[in-house]
């Protein structure tokens, strides 16, 4: 990854940190939506990743969703480098194996989005402890104004992500793109069927003003999906007398 991104990446979690403890501030305008585009699979591309013990035969449990709700708006802006958010609690802990979010074409969008790589960065809300980021790439093919789509983001368990607390900061922001698309952002899908959400959303745009948290005039539920996996055991080798000493 080229360092702009990680440069870019680091500003906007650092920022985040700083507005975290802030009150949510006015309400924002949002915006219809359109068709639902077709949704897409991805997988991690990026940084913090690291080598962790095998752990792929653990059965993975659903911690937050709100992605099979009907969205209610959208929200945008021609910030192309924006970052949006939401505060949520799950209802449970883990490492996290897979995630899902949004990305929104705005109705006045100049064209289609081809291509774009994601930032996601996840945090303990109580403390604003970064707990774990990765960047992804993704094909959209062609995804017109006024539509919006769903990512899956798969194979995370080697990341290392512990989601070791029940309440959260999501984090999302597009780190490049290809295609004319002028004016991105998220889609609002309401209600959250498991675990739960303030109305309000994180906003960091440079045509909203400062940086922290906004009301919608509907709901505000980015959406997002997060599964995770029990935390890997470390196993060590045991020599046969030690075994045979279990037995006696």
């Amino acid at each position: 990854m080229k360092f702009a991104t990680l440069s870019r990446i680091s500003m906007f979690m650092l920022a985040f940190t700083a507005f975290a403890a802030q009150a949510f501030a006015a309400t924002v305008e949002s915006e219809p939506l359109g068709a639902h585009g077709a949704d897409v699979l991805a997988a991690p591309t990026g940084f913090h990743v690291i080598n962790p013990l095998a752990n792929g035969t653990n059965a993975s449990t659903l911690i937050y969703d709100n992605t099979a709700s009907a969205a209610n708006a959208g929200f945008s802006s021609t910030d192309l480098l924006a970052t949006y958010g939401d505060e949520v609690t799950t209802i449970g802990v883990g490492d996290l194996t897979s995630m899902r979010f949004t990305v929104f074409n705005s109705g006045s969008s100049a064209g289609a989005l081809a291509t774009a790589t994601f930032g996601i960065s996840l945090y303990n809300a109580d403390t604003s402890a970064l707990l774990g980021s990765y960047s992804t790439s993704v094909n959209f093919g062609s995804l017109s104004p006024g539509q919006y789509s769903i990512v899956t983001v798969t194979n995370l368990d080697p990341l290392l992500i512990s989601l070791n607390t029940n309440h959260l900061y999501v984090l999302q922001t597009i780190t490049s793109k290809t295609g004319a698309a002028s004016r991105l952002g998220i889609a609002s899908l309401n209600p959250v069927t498991v675990g739960s959400s303030p109305n309000y959303m994180y906003i960091n745009a440079t045509t909203v003003g400062a940086a922290g948290f906004y009301n919608l005039s509907v709901p505000a539920n980015p959406g997002y999906q997060l599964s995770v996996i029990p935390p890997p055991v470390d196993v060590k080798n045991n020599s046969w007398g030690a075994l045979k000493a279990l037995y006696r």
